[in-house]
């Protein structure tokens, strides 16, 4: 490291920025240029720092020598603030170059169109306009963001100008403003005149609102990406000069970008009942899938129990080709809706197999919400599930399928997958476990019940004899 950037991190600590650095040591560079001579000053004197707008005064004279830079302890006493002292103090941000006064640019076809054809009278009715011009302005000064304070249209005359605005940085510490002009229609070059010094309070970010199709734009972009990390590639993006300033336009933060997430990620609704808009929704799909068997995945809903069933063509066409060879899972989680008072709780009821590829998360097939839980209305989800596939796929019976203890369920599967009921299939059961079942009971699939939920349906039967037999 350069000895100059140790005497400026030793003064002014790790966190001085690199053009605080170059604008320090050029102005301490022109203190040493006078070889020889003192600088004195008393409690009247006062030098004042143009990066941080810090005053320091002493009241000794002092010795410039570049031979005593690195251990005169002098002249940190004397020119130097300490982490505490700085960090108290207002500083200010600005360019190392200075910006030019004017700039002229043109507008794309494309974004002319969207704000020459949105003009009615003389104003534009198009809100993603200020977002176009802002964009324009960003080629001539990247470091402020502008806010719009009036703009006008007016028709194409020799006398007037077609179009212009004002506006000013959205800073409150900074003086710059604009003025942008559009005096011909056919050359559709606009005129931009700057006026103010750019000066930006240090740590202090400002960005212009999120609207119009950048913010619909931004909201395809966040229903995969999480808000945080969408806020981390566009602070990337940004340039050194840029990110010192504080202008935050191309770099919304977190909380603006989880808000637009989760507009994004709402349902909208198609109708205030919930029958008309699940009827709503389904002729859409059938809309929308022309020439599918089955088209979307919403099947079938009730009002009467509660209830909706969902699967689609190629779910089906999985389950009948993954169950030939692997076996199928059915269960039942609860507390999915909360919050509904004086109503019986919802179950989720899922049908699901392995993915093809080992390590991936199981595919669900076939899913059945319903405040209902006994055996008909289970029977009836597992009925239609069934009557779907043999018509998309042709006969289809699970080999081997796996459920919990759930008595209601067990019938259900039993009565419409395998077509038996439970006592003759205990009965079956009882002949495989003997040694005497035919050809016939060996070739019908298996029901298997779940040994996670065996073994805790065990442990629970025997803490209750537990308590009976031992308890004092």
């Amino acid at each position: 490291m350069a000895s100059w950037e140790m005497v400026v991190r030793r003064l002014f600590g790790k966190n001085v920025t690199k053009q605080q650095q170059k604008v320090f040591i050029l102005r301490v560079k022109k203190l040493w240029s006078k070889k020889g001579e003192h600088v004195s000053s008393d409690n009247s004197s006062r030098e004042v720092n143009r990066v941080t707008d810090t005053v320091v005064s002493d009241s000794r004279p002092v010795q410039f020598s570049p031979n005593r830079v690195e251990n005169d302890t002098s002249f940190e006493e004397n020119f130097s603030l300490k982490n505490d002292e700085v960090s108290q103090e207002v500083r200010y941000w600005s360019p190392l170059h200075k910006c030019s006064d004017s700039a002229v640019f043109v507008l794309p076809k494309k974004e002319w169109d969207l704000v020459y054809g949105s003009v009615e009278g003389r104003y534009a009715k198009n809100k993603d306009w200020t977002d176009i011009v802002r964009t324009a302005l960003k080629a001539s000064n990247s470091y402020c963001s502008f806010g719009f304070k009036s703009h006008r249209w007016n028709k194409p005359t020799n006398s007037k100008l077609v179009f212009t605005c004002q506006g000013k940085c959205r800073f409150d510490t900074c003086q710059r403003t604009f003025r942008i002009d559009l005096k011909e229609l056919d050359s559709k070059e606009f005129q931009v005149s700057y006026k103010g010094e750019i000066k930006h309070r240090m740590n202090t970010v400002v960005a212009c609102p999120l609207k119009g199709s950048r913010r619909a734009e931004l909201k395809n972009t966040l229903r995969h990406v999480a808000a945080r990390e969408q806020h981390s590639e566009s602070i990337k993006k940004l340039s050194e000069d840029v990110f010192e300033s504080g202008n935050r336009d191309l770099a919304p933060n977190e909380t603006v970008l989880k808000k637009a997430r989760q507009e994004a990620r709402k349902i909208q609704v198609l109708d205030e009942s919930e029958m008309g808009a699940l009827q709503k929704m389904f002729h859409r799909q059938r809309e929308n899938s022309v020439g599918e068997k089955l088209p979307g995945v919403l099947r079938k809903w009730s009002g009467e129990p509660r209830s909706v069933m969902l699967w689609s063509e190629e779910t089906l066409r999985i389950f009948h080709d993954r169950t030939q060879f692997d076996a199928a899972y059915i269960d039942a989680t609860g507390s999915i809706i909360t919050g509904v008072a004086k109503e019986k709780p919802f179950y989720a009821y899922e049908i699901v197999v392995r993915h093809p590829h080992k390590g991936r998360a199981p595919i669900a097939v076939g899913t059945y919400v319903a405040n209902s839980h006994n055996a008909t209305s289970i029977k009836h989800f597992i009925g239609s599930f069934k009557s779907d596939a043999n018509k998309v796929c042709g006969k289809t019976r699970p080999r081997l399928l796996i459920c919990d203890g759930s008595v209601p369920l067990i019938q259900s599967v039993l009565a419409e997958f395998f077509e038996e009921s439970l006592e003759t299939y205990l009965s079956r059961c009882f002949y495989v476990v003997t040694g005497t079942a035919t050809a016939e009971m060996l070739a019908k699939p298996f029901l298997y019940l779940c040994g996670s939920h065996t073994m805790k349906n065990m442990k629970n039967l025997a803490s209750l004899v537990k308590k009976r037999r031992f308890s004092c």
